[in-house]
């Protein structure tokens, strides 16, 4: 039997394990790194990834982007334009008291997310926690610990493990902020992904378990990977504080994004107004 010939590209690897066995690469393109980075980033990749900024939701923490500037309205005021709260946090309330995300999720973000859940990542777990350890430190929250959104064990078990454990045990040791898991899932759910938002409500209403003995009286730092409409944190706060939990903050790797909608201003006087009336009125027909 003809052994096997080895390809080029099999040599340089075996050559590269040899005099480099501390290689690191990119954990979004996977392009060779230098040295280890804690982000776990190249450069490239960094400048793409869209970092939490002004303006955010002040209580979910979802990043509001701007919608396009129609030029036959007049200027309106940034903080009338964008608000200091996203549509879902102005119609209902919160029982968290507050979220912060460290990534728009979208590109990059979007790929990490899906590595770690679906592609058996774990690896990525300490490298998304960096980033979380940045944006906390942004706008530190006083806490007595961290907990991690759980999975329900028969997912889990397929899965291999809960991402966001592993994220939040990084997350604790990175700031040595004490982690303690005193939520459990004991209902299973179908997906989130394919629901509405109220379907998503009803879906996890009474899918959370608390130790009020871990629980009562405490500040408590919940860490998930991603935050869509925010109804995962909600009710696993609302477990928390039914179990006596004083304060209930979250903390995410990435946030979905939501287009603001500026308000309608009266029409402007003179030509302006004259050109915006007819815009409106082709409109119409």
């Amino acid at each position: 039997m003809t052994p096997k010939k080895t390809s080029g590209k099999e040599i340089r690897r075996l050559l590269m394990d040899s005099f480099f066995p501390d290689r690191y690469n990119c954990i979004c393109c996977n392009r060779e790194l230098w040295s280890e980075h804690r982000l776990g980033t190249c450069p490239d990749c960094l400048s793409r990834l869209s970092f939490v900024r002004y303006p955010y939701c002040l209580k979910c923490g979802k990043p509001i982007q701007a919608p396009t500037p129609n030029p036959l309205e007049p200027e309106v005021a940034e903080e009338d334009r964008f608000g200091v709260y996203c549509s879902l946090c102005k119609k209902e309330p919160r029982h968290f008291d507050r979220v912060l995300s460290a990534l728009a999720y979208q590109g990059e973000a979007t790929r990490l997310v899906h590595k770690i859940k679906y592609a058996s990542a774990a690896y990525l777990a300490p490298y998304m926690a960096a980033y979380m350890v940045d944006r906390y430190l942004q706008d530190p929250i006083e806490v007595d610990y961290v907990t991690a959104v759980p999975l329900h064990k028969s997912r889990q078990r397929a899965r291999g493990y809960n991402q966001s454990a592993l994220i939040a045990t990084a997350f604790s040791q990175k700031l040595h902020i004490p982690y303690v898991q005193s939520v459990l899932k004991c209902k299973k759910t179908p997906p989130q992904t394919r629901l509405g938002r109220e379907e998503r409500k009803l879906n996890l209403k009474g899918a959370f378990t608390a130790d009020r003995d871990q629980v009562r009286g405490k500040r408590i730092l919940v860490i998930d990977d991603v935050l869509t409409t925010g109804q995962t944190m909600d009710e696993v706060a609302h477990t928390l504080k039914k179990a006596g939990a004083v304060h209930v903050y979250g903390l995410t790797f990435a946030s979905v994004v939501e287009t603001a909608t500026p308000p309608q201003s009266p029409l402007p006087h003179g030509f302006r107004g004259f050109l915006a009336r007819l815009k409106k009125g082709f409109r119409k027909q």
